[in-house]
C-alpha cells in the first residue's frame, strides 16, 4: 500500500497504576489470562453432525461471544448494501463487519435501525465491528465517536485496522488509547487487523488487554498457519477477510474439482473450509443469491480431515489485499 504519513498521538498522562488491568473471573492473570491455552475451537459447538446456526457464536478470550460467520462490509463497489444487509438477516446472520475507511457505518446503522425499532431483531442479538484507520489515530477517541454516531447503534468489536500507524512505540500509544475505550465501556472488545507474528509480540510487551480478535486475509490461497497457530495459542481469536479471495476460488480448477466431490461449490467448500480451521469468516456480498449460498457453508456436511489438507496445499501466499509484512 501507499505509505501513510506517521500520525501524531499525544502521550497520555496515565498513572502507571492505570496499566493494570483488574482481573475478572475469566482472566486471573491480568493481561496475560488470555494465553491459558487454545482458543475455541468451533467444532465444540456445532451439531452432532458437524453443522452450525448461522448466528453460532464463538466466546472470545474476555467471555463476549462473537458470530462466527457475517457480513463483509468493504469499500462499496455499486452493490447494494442494504439489499445484502436485509438478505443477510433474512437468512440469519446478526454480524456485521464494517469500517470508517470503508465509508458503510451509517448505511449499516441506518439499515439495521427499522429492524431495531419494530422488535423484528434485538440489539443483544447483533455483533457489529468497526475499524481505527491509522490516518485517524491521533485522535482514536474522536474516531471512535465518529463512527459510533455514523453507526448509531453501539459498537461491539473495535480494531486497529492496519498495523502502520508509526512505528512500534506509536502501535502501543494507540493500542493504550484503544484499551481506554474498553475499560471506560464504549465497546465490549478490542482487537487488531493485519497484525502479523511480531506485531502481536511488541504489543505484548505493554498492552495491559490482549487483543481479542486478530482480523487477517485467509483463504486457500492465503493461509498463514504459524500466524493463526500463535494468535490461537495466545488466545486471540482469528478472523478472516477475503474468504473467497476475491472471486479467484470460484475461478480455480483444483477448487472446483475437490468441491465436486463434496457436493457443494467452490465458494462453500472455501468458506467451510474457513471455518473448520476455527476462523470467523465474514464474505461480503450483495447477491441475494450468493448470501443464501454462503450461509448454507455453515450446515452443509463436514469436510473430511484428507481433503482439508488438500485445501490447505493450495496455500501459495497469493495475496488480494495489502501485505503487512
Amino acid at each position: 500500500p501507499t505509505p501513510l504519513p506517521p500520525p501524531h498521538i499525544e502521550k497520555s498522562d496515565r498513572k502507571p497504576e492505570q496499566m493494570k488491568r483488574k482481573a475478572s473471573a475469566t482472566d486471573g492473570e491480568g493481561k496475560r489470562g488470555a494465553k491459558t491455552g487454545m482458543a475455541s475451537s468451533f467444532s465444540s459447538f456445532a451439531d452432532a453432525e458437524g453443522r452450525w446456526k448461522a448466528d453460532a457464536a464463538v466466546k472470545l478470550n474476555n467471555g463476549v461471544e462473537m458470530p462466527i460467520f457475517g457480513l463483509g462490509m468493504s469499500h462499496n463497489g455499486g452493490g447494494d448494501y442494504v439489499k445484502g444487509i436485509q438478505c443477510s438477516l433474512a437468512n440469519g446472520v446478526r454480524h456485521f463487519d464494517t469500517a470508517a475507511r470503508y465509508k458503510t457505518e451509517r448505511i449499516l446503522g441506518e439499515t439495521l435501525k427499522p429492524y431495531l425499532e419494530n422488535k423484528k431483531v434485538k440489539r443483544s442479538d447483533l455483533f457489529i465491528t468497526t475499524k481505527l484507520w491509522p490516518g485517524d489515530a491521533e485522535d482514536v477517541k474522536g474516531a471512535f465517536q465518529s463512527s459510533s454516531e455514523a453507526l448509531d447503534l453501539g459498537v461491539d468489536l473495535y480494531l486497529l485496522h492496519w498495523p502502520g500507524v508509526g512505528g512500534k512505540e506509536r502501535r502501543k500509544e494507540v493500542w493504550r488509547e484503544m484499551e481506554l475505550l474498553l475499560e471506560n465501556g464504549k465497546v465490549r472488545a478490542i482487537g487488531v487487523s493485519n497484525f502479523i507474528e511480531r506485531h502481536l509480540v511488541e504489543l505484548e510487551e505493554t498492552a495491559s488487554v490482549v487483543p481479542a480478535v486478530n482480523q487477517i486475509e485467509a483463504n486457500p490461497f492465503q493461509y498463514r498457519k504459524s500466524l493463526v497457530k500463535v494468535c490461537h495459542e495466545m488466545g486471540i481469536q482469528v478472523e478472516g477477510y477475503c474468504p473467497l479471495a476475491k472471486g479467484r476460488v470460484v475461478q480455480s480448477p483444483e477448487l472446483a474439482a475437490i468441491a465436486k466431490t463434496q457436493g457443494c461449490t467452490s465458494a462453500q467448500l472455501a468458506l467451510r473450509w474457513s471455518l473448520q480451521r476455527n476462523i470467523i469468516t465474514i464474505p461480503k456480498s450483495c447477491s441475494e443469491s450468493h448470501i443464501k449460498s454462503n450461509v448454507e457453508a455453515l450446515t452443509m456436511n463436514p469436510i473430511p480431515g484428507k481433503v482439508m489438507e488438500q485445501i490447505d496445499a493450495l496455500d501459495c501466499n497469493l495475496r488480494c489485499t495489502w501485505d503487512p509484512t
